[in-house]
């Protein structure tokens, strides 16, 4: 797991000490009254060509751990809506848990 900011013993050079890994993408949310920050990487797009963006981005926060409730919250959905898209999203890409999911794209 890669850790930011990094430790002293592995920054590059003082000018690279502030700048986050390539691709991050950080975003705010709110779940249960809480502001929380999460901070994901794209979802392989080779790995998921089948999926909707929508259910793209129901990966990327699940891949985070985010549970079912959380995710529904975050994307602004009923949580049935994100229920639908994970079993859509296990079949697209053959799979059938949480787990599956993580160790085929995370």
């Amino acid at each position: 797991m890669r850790r930011w900011p990094p430790e002293p013993s592995e920054q590059v050079g003082d000018e690279l000490a502030h700048l986050p890994p390539p691709g991050l993408v950080v975003e705010a949310v709110e779940v249960d009254g809480e502001a929380l920050v999460v901070f994901t990487f794209p979802v392989e797009r080779e790995a998921s060509d089948s999926l909707t963006d929508a259910e793209a981005a129901v990966v990327e926060l699940v891949l985070q751990g985010l549970t079912t409730a959380q995710t529904a919250t975050a994307r602004g959905v009923a949580k049935a809506t994100v229920s639908s898209q994970l079993h859509s999203i296990y079949r697209k890409l053959g799979v059938a848990s949480r787990a599956e999911l993580a160790c085929k794209l995370g």
